[in-house]
């Protein structure tokens, strides 16, 4: 799945950290809700349960050996892409309200530094 939804977001010209985030979320799975089914049918000294809980123990160092594949089709696949997206965020945006200063480490156009200085100002708690 991981490889999977990566080459489509690729093909469909996503960018970088939305298909990153999109092939982890494809590849990873909700092993949580499977023990908890697993406990629920079978019992908590079911071999079922057994594999349940050890899926996650495989799958973390998996997920992490992923991250080294990401990195290195970003490199491959979207190195010629010079959006914001893709690079390092070097700039940060200085919000002051009275005497109290925010820093929002997001470029200063995005859309999620625009929402929380609405946020900001509509709040009484600053």
């Amino acid at each position: 799945m991981f490889f999977a939804s990566f080459w489509t977001s690729h093909r469909l010209n996503v960018d970088y950290p939305q298909s990153a985030s999109l092939s982890f979320t494809a590849a990873s799975n909700n092993f949580e809700l499977a023990i908890a089914v697993a406990i629920a049918v079978f019992g908590i000294a079911s071999p079922v349960t057994f594999a349940t809980v050890i899926g996650p123990l495989i799958e973390v160092p998996v997920l992490i050996s992923l991250v080294k594949v990401s990195f290195w089709l970003k490199d491959r696949w979207y190195a010629d892409n010079t959006s914001d997206e893709c690079r390092p965020i070097k700039q940060y945006c200085e919000y002051q309200k009275g005497s109290k200063k925010i820093f929002f480490y997001f470029p200063r156009d995005s859309v999620l530094t625009r929402y929380l200085l609405q946020e900001v100002n509509h709040s009484n708690n600053f």
